[in-house]
């Protein structure tokens, strides 16, 4: 029998790239502070271990006053530090997301059960409701937007957990909520603009001729955890982008900068229609095969493509 040094390389390529996800809980953080707000201490946590946290506004008190001397531990233990046995906590991707702590008195949710969650999504300052919002499961990658009126529904298959659903938008401030009864409840969410209020426009008292114009660029201070910009991906602005992605798509990846996951394998028809669903944008595969074309994060592995494939941050390994 003939041997495939090829294909052995590839399939390790493949193994290697899945088992090198590092976990945010064990990245160790050196940390010092003495009385700082709650919400300020998290951040500091979030850009030194390069990740974002996710919670609700209301989960505690940002402004509560903390001391923690000097020392390096990983973030899970900071944490628990910080939180005790309040909180529990999730990874998706580069996210960290707070949740209250499971209440075992609580109503349990059945198992291997498919609900329809319908809500309406508005602006927490205007009242306005907002359309082209992502409403999605991280767990499950089942995803919708909202329209013009901000009334959205997404179906979600439940694995005997309270459900957690995500809320982004361009320009706010993301959104985690968990749902434990969602059968018969139409949702009420409300997202915070990611500045607010915004930055005063300051015009001199000066005389203006009726055929002056005056030329006012909008900038986005927004920056990652390590820093860096926040910029709208490229590969959505371009003509065959354009082209061969569905505007839905391209609002999808506008509005998920941060969020990103990898998952081992995807099967794709054309953009879109994959089994990623409609997150396949965010989504860094180690194994794709698409039959025309596929659309995805990234890839570390190896993927087949008939047409086209379409990376938005980058290649590592083979592609054809």
């Amino acid at each position: 029998m003939r041997k495939h040094p090829l294909a052995f390389l590839l399939i390790l390529t493949i193994i290697g790239s899945a088992a090198a996800q590092p976990s945010i809980l064990t990245t160790p953080v050196t940390i010092e502070c003495s009385q700082q707000p709650l919400g300020r201490v998290l951040d500091r946590i979030a850009a030194t271990g390069k990740f974002y946290f996710s919670y609700s506004g209301n989960l505690f008190n940002k402004d509560s006053l903390v001391s923690i001397p000097r020392q390096t531990k990983p973030v899970g233990q900071l944490l628990e530090l910080l939180f005790h046995d309040h909180l529990q906590f999730l990874e998706e991707g580069r996210y960290l997301i707070l949740l209250p702590a499971r209440n075992k008195a609580a109503e349990e949710v059945p198992e291997d059960r498919r609900y329809v969650v319908s809500g309406t999504i508005f602006d927490e300052h205007t009242g306005y409701a907002l359309g082209n919002v992502s409403i999605y499961d991280p767990a499950t990658l089942s995803a919708t937007m909202s329209k013009k009126d901000g009334r959205f529904s997404v179906r979600i298959k439940n694995k005997g957990e309270p459900i957690i659903l995500a809320v982004s938008k361009q320009l706010y401030i993301d959104t985690i909520i968990q749902i434990r009864q969602p059968a018969g409840r139409d949702l009420t969410i409300t997202i915070s603009p990611d500045a607010f209020p915004p930055k005063a426009l300051l015009l001199s008292p000066r005389q203006y001729e009726q055929n002056d114009s005056i030329h006012i660029e909008w900038q986005d201070d927004s920056l990652d955890a390590t820093g860096k910009k926040n910029l709208v991906p490229g590969v959505e602005t371009t003509g065959f982008g354009r082209f061969v992605l569905s505007s839905r798509l391209r609002m999808q990846s506008i509005n998920l900068k941060k969020w990103f996951v990898t998952r081992p394998v995807q099967i794709s028809l054309v953009p879109g229609l994959s089994t990623n669903g409609a997150l396949n944008s965010q989504v860094t595969n180690n194994f794709s095969a698409n039959l025309v074309g596929g659309y995805s994060a990234g890839l570390k592995g190896v993927e087949l493509g008939g047409v086209f494939n379409i990376e938005r941050k980058g290649v590592s390994g083979v592609q054809a």
